[in-house]
């Protein structure tokens, strides 16, 4: 059976004794003068600058996007400032399909092509919707017979076709008006990622660590670039970035690494992993935000807490800094917001990675007795507000300029993706597989 999931999982025997003697009746030697410090304390906490604060920040008016046709709203995954007017509630929900409450967590991101929203639930199924009233239009299974059940992967559109790439280790194009299958073709390992398409190719990463190119009319592969395999990552991973002629590709190993779009040539490569951490997730090297190129620079955030923005041609490091995350990082204007692995959200100039302002967010349902941990995804820069969500159903908007809270909407849904903007409406799906719509 071939595994479909790889988790982050790890286990540590602390061995401790009882009392004043040692292991064996010895007396233990005196304790070494001298102040404790906590290891944990020597995560320093995250602070903007008051120079960079002082600087002005300009942002782009916002744009209508009538389209979100894959992961990061475009393959170089900078969509700028989005149109979005007030949110008072939802306009519709919808169940796609499988979700956690089946044994599987929905990993894929919904897309908007034309007036339709497609989703692909947590075991591959993938289903059209109107993007007015949510009705169903077509859904199809990507389960091979004799497969079992898997997670992971995700769906792109382009030229009226939706590309799946799953967790059976496949990549599908499916026809967009009728849910139709015009091709399937075999990968060497599950998908990990959600596929981007660009230049008539579409870029998939897979769980053994390489990213395939195939050609997006027939299926058949290209090229394929092998990374270092590792033995344990995140679920989910990033969706690669398309721009100048290059593909950059993000692994669980922590490399990024830019390849020629023609033959998968080997560009120049670097590691975002981050000094030792003192936790076992925050530890993994894993890269699971898609990176984001923008005039020339790509940036990115490890899982690790390590962020960096490089010179695409040269692969030149132009500023790194202390802080990562798992969610793609958002460019607009003359800065970068991102939600930290800390629950943070943040706004670091692009072209030094100073840090403007930071603003914690909720972190416990239950702040008191710490209960409840709440994980947020995110940010998504639309109507001139930055919009979040939570697991505990919160949906946040915040004010770009200082971080301060300037709204929020109860959905009453366990969200962990970040929000969709496209044709004036905000598109969330959740953990049970329910797609909803708000505008």
């Amino acid at each position: 059976m071939r595994q479909v999931l790889l988790l982050a999982a790890g286990g540590a025997v602390l061995l401790a004794g009882c009392g004043s003697d040692g292991w064996f009746g010895e007396s233990e030697d005196p304790a070494l003068p001298g102040e404790r410090i906590a290891v944990l304390a020597l995560d320093r906490a995250l602070r903007g600058d008051p120079e960079a604060a002082a600087r002005p920040m300009t942002l782009p008016g916002p744009v209508a996007n009538a389209n979100w046709p894959q992961a990061g709203g475009a393959p170089f995954h900078a969509p700028g400032h989005l149109a979005l007017g007030p949110v008072s509630g939802a306009a519709w929900s919808r169940t796609i399909g499988a979700g956690a409450s089946d044994g599987q967590r929905a990993t894929a991101q919904p897309i908007i092509a034309g007036d339709r929203v497609y989703a692909m639930d947590a075991i591959g199924t993938v289903s059209a919707f109107g993007l007015q009233d949510g009705s169903e239009l077509w859904s199809m299974e990507t389960q091979p017979e004799d497969e079992e059940s898997a997670s992971g992967g995700g769906i792109a559109f382009a030229g009226g076709r939706v590309f799946a790439a799953t967790g059976y280790a496949q990549v599908l194009a499916i026809d967009a008006a009728s849910g139709a299958i015009a091709w399937r073709q075999a990968l060497s390992a599950p998908a990990r990622g959600t596929p981007t398409v660009g230049d008539n190719r579409i870029y998939v990463t897979t769980l053994d660590n390489k990213t395939h190119a195939l050609d997006a009319a027939d299926g058949s592969i290209l090229w394929t670039h092998d990374s270092i395999e590792e033995q344990t990552a995140l679920l989910g991973g990033a969706s690669p970035a398309v721009a100048q002629g290059a593909v950059v590709t993000a692994y669980s190993s922590g490399e990024i690494v830019a390849l020629k779009v023609e033959n998968g040539r080997e560009l120049w490569s670097d590691n975002l992993t981050a000094a030792r951490r003192a936790d076992f997730i925050a530890a993994l090297a894993d890269v699971q935000a898609s990176p984001v190129v923008h005039d020339g620079r790509l940036f990115a955030l490890s899982n690790s807490g390590r962020a960096g923005a490089i010179d695409m041609r040269t692969g030149r490091r132009i500023w790194s800094r202390e802080f990562g995350g798992l969610h793609m990082p958002w460019l607009a204007g003359t800065h970068l917001f991102a939600l930290t692995e800390r629950g943070e959200v943040l706004a670091a100039e692009a072209a030094t990675g100073a840090v403007r302002w930071v603003m914690p967010l909720a972190r416990y349902e239950d702040e008191e007795d710490r209960t409840g941990r709440i994980d947020w995804a995110g940010p998504v820069l639309a109507g001139g507000r930055l919009v979040l969500a939570g697991s505990h159903g919160e949906i946040v908007f915040l004010d770009p300029g200082t971080g301060r809270q300037t709204g929020a909407l109860d959905s009453g849904r366990p969200h962990r993706q970040a929000p969709i903007v496209a044709s004036g409406t905000l598109l969330l799906l959740d953990d049970d597989g329910v797609l909803t719509a708000y505008r």
